[in-house]
């Protein structure tokens, strides 16, 4: 008898599990579906497939606008090394209303219609979000292989003193001297010495040597700020036994022995310590380009760029990173400073238009941004990209956007710091929530209309170089 209520129950149950599933499911209008039906095939006969993996939506709004439909990525979206949190959350919170809230809104019901279909368009935060060596000739992805050549500090280093065998331009002249610490030679030129290692062959210690000293240093440091006497028996206090006397070695090996750091991707490199200043506050400049050939080498510079600004006065005597590190994903973490100028803005931005101004303020002529700065940042790129060439896949299906940083010394003359793949795009100031969408929209006529129309327009960007 409790072996049959008990089914019973079990099958009420079903039922009520099996009714609650088909209520959940969304009602489609039939009229809904013939249009994106019509609309799906319209695109798919186009090639008009997209997919997108990470906080993109300027994009997809703008692909959506020009007809495509978009093909919705299984793998969840992931983190870009160079985003800020709050737009990738922004994102994610607008996809899931897509996806919960929507679930009979057109551009969802499109993109469940083309789930099979053939993605003729990837923008990802990362080349490997997806499987680039199935990729078709035809499928455009907005990454290069091998990019990391100059998108690393010591990738860059390493390219440009190979700028002599392409061109007679001197990297000391935009690019602050540099030293790989795994590089015997390079090494030696940093220390100074003329000397010659006394081995055949170097010696080598392991990659964590470095981390454990800046370990110990950060702990010293501390000390004499007292702040050690916030340290809780559960936080790593310092090097124990075996592992200081292998710091030790390590040390000696470096300093007195010439050993090299195995697999180093650690640089020594020169620091800029007379910038231009702006109302006493350092400042570095996040200028854009993209590349959409790598053979021909094909280069496109964009017309408007931004500066970033450090939330303390410029000061040599305070290594602290408030006042030399312009970066936003750091400087966002301070409050400026009640001593830094009243001038520079609050968010710590400047358009480059406002930075010509404040030029011809100072009575250094509005002129010298469009005859010393652009020329020398332009050059700057140009150069880098011509010692990658060679090392950089040439799939002529894809491109790529890059942001480039530069400081300016107190001649005007423009210095390459680094160079970012996926540059964010968050809309985190008055000034980046105007240029980030431009730049993305404007990206997307070279790549889809100039490609195929050479007279088309392509918004702000320039063409600067091309083989």
């Amino acid at each position: 008898m409790m072996r049959t209520l008990g089914n019973k129950a079990a099958s009420q149950m079903q039922g009520k599990v099996h009714r609650s599933s088909v209520l959940s499911l969304p009602v489609i209008n039939p009229e809904r579906l013939k249009i994106a039906k019509a609309l799906v095939e319209k695109a798919v006969k186009q090639g008009k497939v997209f997919s997108i993996q990470g906080p993109y939506p300027v994009v997809r709004a703008a692909l959506w606008a020009r007809g495509w439909v978009e093909r919705r990525l299984a793998r969840p979206v992931q983190r870009a090394p160079h985003s800020h949190g709050d737009e990738d959350d922004e994102d994610d919170v607008a996809e899931e209303a897509v996806k919960e809230e929507k679930l009979g809104d057109m551009y969802d019901l499109m993109s469940r219609l083309v789930r099979n279909e053939t993605a003729y368009l990837y923008w990802t935060t990362r080349r490997d979000a997806i499987d680039c060596q199935s990729l078709q000739k035809d499928q455009m992805i907005n990454h290069y292989a091998n990019s990391a050549t100059f998108t690393t500090k010591v990738g860059l280093c390493v390219n440009l003193q190979n700028l002599q065998w392409v061109d007679t331009a001197d990297p000391d002249v935009f690019f602050p001297r540099c030293y790989r610490l795994g590089a015997q030679e390079e090494k030696q030129a940093f220390i100074g010495g003329e000397k010659q290692c006394r081995q055949a062959a170097p010696r080598f210690v392991a990659a964590g040597m470095i981390d454990r000293a800046l370990h110990v240093c950060q702990e010293f440091i501390n000390s004499l700020e007292h702040g050690d006497i916030d340290i809780t028996m559960e936080t790593r206090t310092s090097l124990i036994g075996q592992q200081w006397a292998e710091f030790l070695r390590d040390y000696y090996l470096v300093v007195h022995d010439s050993a090299l750091i195995k697999d180093s991707k650690w640089v020594v490199q020169k620091y800029l310590e007379r910038p231009l200043l702006v109302h006493g506050t350092k400042f570095d400049i996040r200028q854009w380009f993209l590349v959409t050939d790598w053979n021909p080498l094909t280069i496109w510079f964009y017309k408007e760029c931004y500066l970033r600004f450090s939330t303390q006065p410029y000061s040599t005597t305070s290594l602290d990173s408030s006042i030399h590190l312009c970066n936003n994903s750091i400087q966002k973490h301070f409050q400026p400073s009640q001593d830094r100028h009243p001038a520079v803005p609050e968010d710590n931005m400047w358009s480059c238009s406002q930075f010509r101004t404040y030029l011809q303020e100072q009575g250094l002529g509005g002129s010298v941004w469009a005859s010393v700065v652009v020329p020398g940042m332009q050059q700057a790129v140009i150069h880098t990209m011509r010692t990658a060439q060679d090392q950089v896949e040439a799939r002529k299906a894809s491109f790529e956007l890059y942001g480039a940083d530069f400081m300016l010394g107190r001649d005007l003359r423009p210095w390459l710091l680094e160079i970012n793949a996926s540059p964010t795009m968050a809309c985190s100031t008055t000034v980046t929530a105007r240029l980030c969408p431009a730049v993305q929209l404007d990206t997307l006529r070279v790549v889809l209309d100039w490609r195929h129309e050479p007279a088309a327009y392509t918004g702000g960007f320039q063409l600067i170089y091309k083989q």
